[in-house]
């Protein structure tokens, strides 16, 4: 498996991209708060566009990191998605995902799209560090309690792509999208409290669980705000099985808490 920075596909050498199995992660991480400029986007787009070709006539396979954006994720209904429905992206952030799925599927008919659900690590500033910081503030979170995520740990997601890699490398003929997520639909507020849970066994938090979070009419929900997957094609051709998010919580929560400025 070859690891490239998106800054040197212009100037990575032909002879590494022979047979190798490259991993585009590069756009699905600059995505996970804003979408690009448009100028900034044609440019990724093009350069994508050649290195592309670049790992097709070296018979290289690509897999591209995405996730469920590309569905309209303002109109979750409760379904899971398959790779079968027609992608009708919502969001500027989706509608940017959906350009570089079609570019690479226009430029080989061996690639991979690999969709997630939203992603959450221990590193970084996202939606679990911004919990805490409000709880360990004493300020109420006023969430969302109606729309449903399948919120997917990052070394979860890691796990899969790893897994995939190893059956590409091994002959593995599988092309086209998958689609995975960590098992578990919960919403924003759920979620907190779960958090919530965690935490308050490792810090003492001004607030307890009634005072801490509250929903209602305008309350913030995940943050991206990706729809449910379906994850059946991904067993079915690979053999890999989901987990729970929640298994995964606790180590990442315990970190957080035992950073050295918590």
């Amino acid at each position: 498996m070859a690891t490239i920075m998106p800054a040197d596909i212009e100037s990575i050498g032909d002879d590494v991209l022979v047979d190798a199995c490259v991993v585009d992660a590069g756009f699905l991480s600059q995505l996970q708060t804003q979408a690009l400029e448009p100028a900034e986007l044609t440019v990724l787009l093009a350069a994508r566009r050649r290195f592309y070709r670049r790992c097709a006539a070296s018979a290289g396979r690509v897999m591209l990191l995405s996730d469920g954006r590309v569905f309209d994720a303002e109109n979750v209904t409760g379904n899971e998605y398959d790779e079968t429905q027609v992608v009708s992206p919502g969001s500027e952030p989706g509608k940017q995902l959906q350009a570089l799925e079609q570019v690479l599927f226009d430029t080989t008919d061996t690639a991979l799209v690999l969709r997630s659900g939203p992603l959450i690590a221990g590193e970084g500033e996202g939606f679990i560090q911004r919990y805490l910081q409000h709880f360990q503030a004493g300020q109420p979170l006023q969430l969302d309690n109606e729309i449903p995520c399948c919120p997917t740990p990052l070394v979860d997601f890691v796990r899969v792509v790893s897994g995939m890699i190893d059956q590409l490398s091994c002959g593995a003929n599988c092309h086209g999208v998958y689609h995975y997520n960590s098992s578990g639909r919960s919403t924003a507020y759920e979620f907190a409290e779960v958090v919530y849970a965690f935490a308050s066994q490792l810090l003492s938090l001004p607030e307890g669980e009634v005072q801490a979070l509250a929903s209602g009419e305008g309350s913030q929900s995940w943050s991206p705000l990706v729809p449910m997957l379906d994850c059946e094609r991904l067993l079915s051709d690979f053999g890999i099985k989901q987990l729970p998010w929640r298994a995964y919580l606790p180590k990442i929560i315990k970190a957080l808490c035992e950073e050295p400025d918590k």
